[in-house]
């Protein structure tokens, strides 16, 4: 049985505390050389790279090129674009029960530990983040994103769904006396399409990047039986706005009937996508909508679930269908983006799992780092920007030890972190060993 760390075969991103670079030495970059690169529309290794830069931009990317001493050498290490986590919730962290953490943190506690949280997604090589929804706080993830930009704090590049739309009754938290008069949410109720359509408005009003819309969830705590919630004309509705002012929108679902219901709406990306089959998997890919597919999230409910017991044999046959998943989609031709689904800090700055149990569920290296990399700027919509290393591109580099391309736990291994240009992270510069989360994970909680 694959496991989490069998997986990660020993591999941890480099998460250490690091001495702020100063501005001289950043100053003096205008170029990084590296003895390979992955050219990301190729798919194929490049050998002895030289990228220049000048600002925030890539100004050329020369093959074979000998050494440099106006560049700094990083090595016998790979070059890869700066990657892209599509599916992250980096204000979550699951020390405690989902209900817990609403009603037991304050909004600023939280705020806080995405801070800590972010920066240690940007240092395992993540530049760039899609956060699938901020899990009852309000409109905090369009608060930390923006501090990321002005740079106050430090962090990857954001795109935030905020508050998520969901059906009344259709997410958690599960089980809250309906005496209260202000009960704890983790989503945006809605219930029918004005009320949806409304949502959708205020949410782009306050700052959202994307809506994240639930077709489905579990019908409460501790069950697996999945249900279709928002309706196709509700989502539709969302849908519409979004697109009228041109964002995108993601839908979580993961029975049959709430990826066709999602789809019909014309979401432009399925997460999980659990039970999809062939027949869904074509007309996914006829319409162009994205599967981000989070397989090491249910990796994670398993390492979290009773040793013995109905929770574990219902993840385990959830992960057995995982395989199939990854199969079906590649050979129907769907574009894959990868998304971790980490929600809690034990796990940002493991986000290259998800690229890592891709590979191990039929995806090829290349495959894998395309979904981590080129895919991700394409379902954003930034792939004119970043994605690939390229002439007129953004500074976007990670350097990473070994050929990911060979052996794709070489992403678990970040040297060099480059970001909008501007080196934020350098394993040269770190002072005492190297710190990777260690906190205990929390309670086991469904997909989101």
């Amino acid at each position: 049985m694959l496991t989490l760390g069998g997986l990660l075969g020993g591999c941890q991103a480099h998460v250490a505390a690091a001495k702020p670079p100063e501005s001289a030495t950043l100053g003096r970059i205008r170029g990084i050389r590296a003895a390979r690169m992955f050219d990301a529309k190729a798919g194929r290794i490049v050998n002895n790279a030289v990228v220049r830069i000048e600002g925030d931009r890539i100004v050329s990317v020369t093959e074979g090129a000998p050494a440099d001493p106006t560049v700094v050498d990083l090595g016998n290490v790979t070059i890869i674009p700066g990657m892209i986590d599509a599916h992250s919730h980096i204000l979550s962290n699951g020390d405690k029960s989902y209900l817990e953490m609403l009603v037991e943190k304050s909004e600023a506690y939280r705020t806080l530990e995405g801070v800590a949280n972010a920066r240690n997604v940007l240092r395992a090589g993540f530049t760039t983040v899609r956060d699938c929804g901020n899990e009852g706080l309000m409109y905090a993830d369009v608060s930390l994103r923006d501090a990321i930009a002005k740079g106050l704090v430090e962090g990857p590049r954001m795109f935030v769904a905020t508050r998520a739309i969901a059906a009344v009754g259709g997410y958690m938290p599960f089980g809250v006396s309906p005496d209260l008069a202000h009960p704890p949410s983790g989503a945006q109720f809605v219930s029918g399409v004005e009320e949806t359509r409304r949502a959708a408005r205020e949410q782009i009003q306050h700052g959202a990047d994307l809506l994240k819309l639930y077709a489905d969830f579990p019908e409460g705590w501790g069950t697996f039986t999945v249900h279709p919630t928002l309706t196709v004309d509700e989502m539709k509705a969302a849908v519409d706005i979004a697109h009228t002012a041109g964002h995108k929108v993601a839908a979580h679902a993961t029975s049959k009937q709430g990826i066709r219901n999602a789809i019909a709406a014309g979401v432009d990306s399925i997460e999980h996508g659990e039970n999809a089959d062939p027949e869904i998997l074509r007309l996914m890919r006829d319409r162009g909508v994205v599967l981000v597919p989070t397989v090491a999230a249910l990796a994670n409910l398993l390492a979290d679930a009773p040793a013995s017991g109905l929770r574990r044999e219902r993840y385990l046959k959830r992960i057995a269908n995982s395989p199939r998943l990854v199969r079906d989609a590649r050979d129907a031709g769907v574009k894959i983006a990868a998304g971790f689904d980490a929600s809690e800090s034990a796990d940002d700055g493991h986000n290259a799992m998800e690229a890592i149990m891709l590979v191990a569920y039929g995806l090829s290296p290349v495959e894998a780092l395309r979904a981590a990399t080129l895919r991700g700027a394409e379902l954003i919509g930034w792939d004119d920007r970043i994605g690939s290393i390229e002439k007129g591109k953004i500074a976007d580099l990670v350097a990473v030890e070994g050929d990911p391309t060979k052996d794709i736990h070489a992403l678990g291994h970040v040297t060099f972190v480059m970001k909008d240009g501007a080196v934020a992270w350098d394993v040269r510069d770190v002072s005492g060993a190297s710190l990777s989360p260690t906190r205990p994970r929390g309670p086991a909680r469904p997909t989101r």
